[in-house]
C-alpha cells in the first residue's frame, strides 16, 4: 500500500491532522460512488440521494429544511421513535412549533387545520407481528422466499427498482430492489399485524 497516496485521498490532511481511529472518515470519493449506485437501486438521480450520519440525523435535517413555523402543528404517533421524538422537540423549542401525538392507528383521522405535517413510522417499533404468507397473491408476483419477517419476492416481469420508487413516491411504502427483479421486505420485528395487512394493500394497488 502506497500511504502518500492513501493520504492524498483525504483533502482535510492538507491542513488539520485527522486523528479520528474509527469508522467515519472524510471519504468524499466513496461517498460519490455510494449516491450514485444507491440512486441506480431506487430508481433515482444522484443528486436526489443524501447520505447523513443516522436516520436521526437526517430527520432533522428535513425538519430544519422544510420551513416550518411558530404555530405549525406537527402530527405524529404516541409511540414514536425517540430518533424523531429528538428531533421534533428540538423544532418545538427553537421554532415554536406545536407537536401533537395521537395513536398510530388514529393519525389520518387527527389531521386538522394546523396541521402542516404528519413525521411517523410507517410502523410502530413497539410491537411485533409476524409477515403474512399473502405475498404470493400479489399480482405479477413469482416466487415467494424468506424466513420470519425477512421476505422476498420476484417479479415475473422484472422492474424492481422502479417498483421501489414507486412504492415511496406514490404509497409512502419503503421496500429494496435486491436485484433486477426481486424486491426484499424487511420490517421491523415490532410491526403489526394491521400494519402488514396496511402494506400488502398498497404492494397490491402498486403491482395491480
Amino acid at each position: 500500500m502506497d500511504a502518500a497516496a492513501l493520504r492524498a485521498q483525504y483533502p482535510v490532511f492538507e491542513s488539520v491532522a485527522y486523528l479520528n481511529a474509527g469508522t467515519c472518515g472524510q471519504m468524499f470519493e466513496v461517498r460519490a460512488r455510494l449516491r450514485a449506485a444507491y440512486a441506480g437501486v431506487v430508481g433515482g438521480r444522484a443528486d436526489d440521494v443524501a447520505l447523513t450520519t443516522a436516520t436521526s440525523d437526517g430527520m432533522a435535517r428535513v425538519l430544519g429544511g422544510l420551513g416550518l413555523r411558530r404555530g405549525d402543528e406537527v402530527l405524529t404517533a404516541d409511540d414514536e421513535h425517540p430518533g424523531l421524538y429528538g428531533p421534533l422537540a428540538a423544532a418545538r423549542q427553537q421554532l415554536g412549533i406545536t407537536v401533537r401525538a395521537v395513536p398510530l392507528a388514529d393519525v389520518a383521522d387527527a389531521v386538522g387545520p394546523a396541521t402542516r405535517l404528519v413525521a411517523c413510522s410507517h410502523v410502530s417499533w413497539i410491537s411485533g407481528a409476524l409477515a403474512p404468507a399473502a405475498l404470493a397473491e400479489l399480482p405479477g408476483v413469482g416466487a415467494v422466499r424468506g424466513v420470519g419477517l425477512m421476505n422476498a419476492f420476484d417479479l415475473v416481469a422484472g422492474g424492481a427498482p422502479a417498483l421501489v420508487r414507486r412504492a415511496l413516491l406514490e404509497e409512502r411504502l419503503v421496500v429494496n430492489a435486491t436485484g433486477p427483479a426481486t424486491v426484499r421486505l424487511l420490517p421491523p420485528l415490532i410491526v403489526t399485524d394491521a400494519q402488514l395487512d396496511d402494506a400488502l394493500a398498497r404492494l397490491r394497488r402498486l403491482l395491480a
